[in-house]
């Protein structure tokens, strides 16, 4: 017979074994302890359902974000999925300009009528500046407590808990994650800023890649810029019109409100505005710059670029012609060809848009030595019609002079001779008047035929 409980040195079992239950190991657990032990087990089950859950969001958002190039629908999805992850009500990105101010702002949860109300986009003050000045996360159970928070502009919904993560691209700050208001009720959880910052690591890989992609398609842009300016001056475009195609070009490349051409203008130590295009830069098309007159002009004949982050207060830009455009962000580049200054191409941002970088200065000076050479064979161009109109002209004149005017000389000096054999006066000066038209209309063809002009076109250089 099988023993159930354990036995004695005699082989008997010991007290209690009467009791069938003595063997159970929870005999002696009271039975709230083992309510509350099951209570735990279901709650870490719960617990680990929903962290399952919450990494299936992350995953899930990570593949959103990742699944796209371009680099708007990349960061429209990173507020939708950040706002989404953490269950949010209100979801926002602020990204950061050159300058560290915010440039733009994408928002997701507030109906078109509080956005009306509103106005404006922030500007990164108050407790969004907070996280601007010190990128690290923040986590507040209500905005209103902190010293930090600096209100709301009329017509703003309430808000109470907060979240800001920063989001880091090439060890730079690109912009700020806010999330506002917890849905599920209370403040966001440590668990929620670990989800978010996970989810601005996989926001950055995402980003730098649409970066790289709109990089790589703005060189491929102006690559093809550069070679359609060879293509169209092998197939017999007119330089000029070539160099005003290119300066419309540049304006859609650079992303700026304003592009011109200038080029040295008849006579020394002067730039003429060629070519201008954009809003309230039509006006100062045709008008000249003086070189030693303006710091700009002496960069040109040096051959100097210059980028400024605000042309109507940089001393180096005084004296280029900006019209009525309330200018902010400039660049300028010089046209060179075999050492010698061809003028320079110009771009212009309004005031408050962001500032070029030094990418697009050097793809601007890349265009403007393309622009120079275009220049250059602009002038070969020009000289080589000037010296084919000089041999035209010394040929016709060879011609009038051997055979029409000639003619027209002997047929004057018959007449002066036949007047001298005429007894009557009035019929002498007759013939003496008809000669000496003759000699004039003689001696105007050979100055009509020195007298060709020059060929021009200010776009030329």
């Amino acid at each position: 017979m099988v023993q159930v409980g354990p036995q004695n040195g005699n082989g008997l079992g010991g007290p209690g074994d009467d009791d069938p239950d003595a063997d159970l190991g929870f005999v002696d657990v009271p039975r709230l302890e083992l309510d509350q032990l099951l209570e735990q087990i279901v709650e870490r089950a719960e617990e680990v359902m929903a962290s399952q859950g919450r990494l299936r969001g992350l995953l899930r958002a990570h593949r959103a974000v990742g699944a796209d190039l371009e680099l708007p629908v990349v960061l429209r999805r990173v507020v939708t999925e950040a706002r989404a992850l953490v269950g949010a009500r209100y979801a926002a990105l602020g990204v950061l300009g050159a300058d560290g101010h915010l440039v733009e702002f994408l928002h997701e949860g507030m109906d078109e009528e509080a956005v009306r109300a509103i106005g404006r986009p922030p500007r990164g003050e108050g407790l969004l500046g907070a996280l601007i000045d010190d990128p690290h996360p923040i986590r507040l159970a209500s905005l209103h407590d902190d010293p930090r928070f600096a209100g709301f502009p009329p017509g703003h919904p309430p808000m109470t808990s907060f979240l800001g993560v920063p989001i880091r691209v090439r060890s730079e700050v690109f912009g700020n994650l806010y999330l506002t208001d917890r849905q599920a009720g209370g403040g966001f959880s440590a668990d929620d800023e670990e989800l978010l910052q996970a989810l601005a690591t996989s926001a950055a890989v995402a980003i730098e890649n649409a970066m790289l992609f709109a990089e790589t398609r703005r060189r491929q842009a102006w690559q093809a810029a550069s070679t359609q300016v060879a293509t169209d001056l092998l197939a017999g475009e007119e330089p000029a019109e070539v160099l005003e195609g290119l300066v419309a070009t540049l304006r859609d490349l650079s992303d700026s409100d304003g592009a011109a051409l200038l080029v040295p203008a008849e006579g020394a130590g002067e730039f003429l505005v060629a070519v201008a295009e954009g809003d309230s830069l039509a006006e100062v098309e045709n008008t000249r710059l003086r070189a030693r007159d303006s710091a700009a002009g002496r960069a040109l004949m040096a051959g100097m670029a210059v980028a400024s982050s605000d042309a109507r207060a940089d001393p180096r830009l005084s004296g280029i012609p900006l019209g009525r455009l309330d200018v902010g962000p400039a660049l300028l580049a010089p046209l060179t060809a075999a050492g010698a200054p061809r003028g320079a191409l110009a771009v212009c941002r309004r005031r408050g848009r962001e500032p070029y970088r030094r990418e697009d200065l050097d793809a601007v000076a890349s265009l403007a030595g393309h622009a120079g050479l275009v220049a250059a064979y602009a002038r070969v161009r020009v000289e080589q019609e000037l010296r084919r109109r000089l041999d035209d002209r010394d040929r016709i004149a060879d011609d009038l002079n051997t055979s029409v005017i000639t003619e027209l000389l002997a047929v004057a000096t018959d007449l002066t001779g036949l007047a001298g054999s005429v007894t009557s006066p009035v019929h002498r000066a007759k013939l003496l008047a008809q000669a000496d038209r003759l000699d004039r209309v003689a001696r105007g063809i050979g100055s009509s035929v020195f007298d060709l002009d020059r060929p021009e076109d200010p776009r030329v250089g």
